[in-house]
């Protein structure tokens, strides 16, 4: 793909083309490039801005790239942020009994592996209790950046998906 340049806008060689050719004296275009400088810094914030906007463009939900973003801001040099998956599998599982649409209180089915004998029984009190949820995935961060944790969370929080939960944790 070619590398275009949609604003690029050379103002010193505009100053030359717009100004008549009575009018090109050293001293003229010396003033009118001077009048230009405030719109030339003003057009280079414009330049740095569109860049770091395409930049966040770019980032998405994946992991790969939410890590890259706290690499790049965090750690551009080792580049040691990992984000691990958590498995949602650390307990049994939980169904809801689907025969009796009255109750909403899930049932527990142990394994065959279990020490008891007798499927658990959970009752919800109210529709305010709920059960313990996991977490989604980690994010694995080097030692040096405890003092920026805010800073990373609100980064990983401003890139993930809104139902993800995460959690920091250095190492």
């Amino acid at each position: 793909m070619q590398n275009r340049k949609y604003y690029h806008i050379d103002f010193d060689r505009l100053v030359d083309m717009l100004l008549p050719g009575f009018l090109r004296k050293p001293k003229m275009t010396a003033f009118l490039k001077a009048c230009v400088v405030p719109v030339k810094t003003l057009y280079q914030r414009f330049q740095a801005f569109s860049q770091q906007q395409k930049y966040e463009a770019g980032i998405t939900a994946q992991a790969g790239l939410i890590e890259k973003a706290l690499n790049d801001a965090f750690d551009p040099t080792l580049r040691r942020f990992q984000i691990v998956h958590e498995l949602l599998n650390d307990g049994p599982v939980i169904f809801l009994d689907s025969d009796d649409q009255s109750s909403q209180n899930p049932i527990m089915y142990l394994d065959a592996d279990a020490q008891s004998d007798s499927g658990i029984v959970l009752h919800l009190d109210s529709e305010s209790s709920e059960l313990p949820a996991g977490i989604d995935f980690r994010v694995k961060a080097p030692l040096g950046t405890e003092t920026q944790q805010e800073a990373i969370r609100s980064m990983v929080s401003k890139y993930k998906f809104a139902s993800k939960t995460f959690d920091v944790q250095f190492r």
